[in-house]
């Protein structure tokens, strides 16, 4: 469970990212 909502929140993390650096 713990290792499934590391892995969302990198995915989360991951597209906030994405999406900082197209507004950049």
């Amino acid at each position: 469970m713990k290792f499934l909502l590391v892995a969302i929140n990198a995915k989360y993390i991951h597209s906030n990212l994405a999406v900082y650096s197209l507004k950049a």
